[in-house]
């Protein structure tokens, strides 16, 4: 296949610091609770889409700043606590199946390299760039080979 392309997406923009615009304290924890229950959810399925858990850590961030605003300090430092663990852990995950390709391809592993571009293109979805283009282009490659063996 085509070289891969040295710059790899983010899997996420800068941290979230600010709860959306609220008249009041009650409505800021209100929307942190939301947040926070909407993530945990998303951490459960993590295991098995690799896109809830990235879709996780903005929500506990906003459920952060939002419990920041609303006065509840304690709630506040749990919510960033999981989304910075989450980060981490959604980080080396991407990371491992990054490493995981790259040995499947060097070994011509069809079937591994395949697996591992859907998990790859699963962590990057709704993101755009050169990386997201050689992986859909490397998926379509596989899937030929792959129906011919």
């Amino acid at each position: 296949p085509v070289a891969q392309p040295k710059e790899v997406p983010d899997l996420w923009d800068a941290p979230i610091t600010a709860c959306a615009r609220t008249s009041s304290a009650e409505q800021a924890i209100a929307i942190a609770r939301d947040k926070e229950s909407i993530a945990d959810a998303r951490r459960e399925r993590r295991p098995f889409h690799a896109q809830d858990g990235v879709a996780a850590v903005p929500l506990y961030e906003t459920a952060a700043a939002c419990f920041r605003q609303g006065g509840d300090a304690a709630s506040a430092t749990e919510s960033a606590n999981e989304a910075a663990t989450l980060r981490k852990e959604m980080y080396d995950d991407f990371r491992t199946h990054r490493v995981r390709l790259e040995h499947a391809l060097s070994i011509q592993d069809l079937v591994t390299s395949r697996r591992e571009v859907r998990t790859l293109l699963a962590f990057l979805e709704g993101r755009q760039g050169d990386y997201l283009t050689w992986l859909s282009n490397l998926d379509r490659k596989l899937k030929l080979k792959v129906g011919r063996t």
